[in-house]
């Protein structure tokens, strides 16, 4: 997602792949709004600011830099692109918003090969209680990027770095009191550290090690500890810590290891886009298929928790986010913001939907 020479990482996450061609193919099928059920009742204030995020990268680019979603269909270039973010920039009624998208903007349900709906999951803004030096009780690292990381790949793998092939080298940025939601905060790829005198810190993805992602959950399932039907990120931490003699074995299953860094944000943390992600605002997406930073509409539905009822779930999102275990030409995982909320909802989310994405009208996909 983040990091290193990282305007350039950006521009190549902006962009899928050219030469990339995959056994999956996508398809775009123009459509109109009213085709959009529940787009009339839409609260086109709450989605303006994600999309004026995007446009502050946009208005970064190069009027020639061109946007695609593989080497399917054109998503046209900044020139395209810099008009309406200019614009949208100064409007702020959600009538004038709805109006200014309608009549600049082109709707495309997006089609898969392997069907017509793909999966939708959830994640969010760990919290987690951390201490700035190793006590007896804040023992477990939260380790910086090692410089190294690019001249070894893949690098150590979790196993190795869990028994301690990082120690000494000075790369711990923090220290957490509990292992297994610095595990879950790997997964989700930023997090808010709550020091002991109340000051928080924020953190966001920096690096990975190289190696594949591994869903613990599927292992469990596997090993029949958890039932399939029951299967939630909410579930897998009450296995682990009601299992701690094999906790660390399972965990040691995903050799995905993540590095941190230090994030200045004042609303949510940095997506692979290089702005701050909004609440059920901004997506993770497969970057082999899709550019980063354009709008789409979402058709699924929520979980049941605590706090959600099992409902269809429509709405306006930015496509301004990445991660390792979202793969596929329709998968997408909404981000739901941070606190408790936020982490029963995307620890349930696990549904069906499907994607449509807005185009300004004058771009040629083809």
């Amino acid at each position: 997602m983040r990091s290193f020479t990282f305007i350039f990482f950006v521009l190549l996450l902006l962009n899928s792949c050219a030469v990339f061609r995959p056994k999956e193919t996508i398809t775009l099928k123009p459509t109109n709004f009213k085709n959009l059920t529940g787009w009339e009742n839409e609260q086109f204030d709450e989605f303006w600011p994600s999309l004026q995020k995007s446009c502050e990268k946009f208005l970064t680019l190069p009027s020639d830099y061109k946007l695609r979603f593989g080497s399917f269909y054109s998503a046209g270039s900044m020139a395209d692109w810099h008009p309406l973010c200019e614009r949208a920039e100064f409007i702020e009624h959600k009538h004038l918003q709805k109006e200014f998208l309608e009549n600049n903007f082109t709707p495309y349900l997006v089609k898969s090969s392997k069907g017509n709906k793909g999966l939708f999951t959830g994640y969010y803004e760990s919290d987690i209680r951390g201490s700035l030096v190793k006590t007896s009780k804040f023992k477990h690292p939260i380790y910086y990027s090692p410089p190294d990381i690019q001249e070894r790949r893949p690098y150590y793998s979790r196993t190795e770095i869990e028994n301690g092939v990082l120690e000494d080298r000075n790369l711990e940025l923090l220290w957490t009191d509990d292992k297994i939601e610095l595990f879950f905060m790997h997964i989700q790829g930023s997090g808010k550290v709550h020091l002991p005198d109340g000051s928080i810190i924020r953190i966001g993805y920096a690096s990975q090690n190289g190696y594949p992602f591994t869903p613990i959950g599927r292992v469990l399932i596997k090993n029949n500890s958890i039932n399939k039907s029951q299967l939630s990120a909410q579930a897998i931490k009450r296995w682990l810590r009601h299992n701690p003699e094999h906790a660390d074995y399972v965990m040691n299953q995903n050799e995905s290891y993540i590095f941190f860094r230090h994030i200045e944000a004042n609303d949510g943390p940095i997506g692979a886009l290089g702005v701050e992600l909004t609440s059920e605002r901004s997506i993770a997406v497969d970057k082999r298929f899709y550019p980063l930073g354009i709008p789409a509409w979402i058709n699924t539905h929520l979980p049941s928790t605590i706090y959600s009822k099992p409902n269809k779930y429509r709405r306006l999102v930015t496509l301004q986010d990445t991660g390792g275990a979202i793969k596929g030409g329709i998968r997408a995982d909404i981000f739901f913001g941070s606190g408790k909320r936020a982490r029963e909802i995307a620890g349930g989310m696990k549904a069906l939907g499907n994607i449509v994405v807005l185009l300004p009208n004058n771009v040629q996909i083809k």
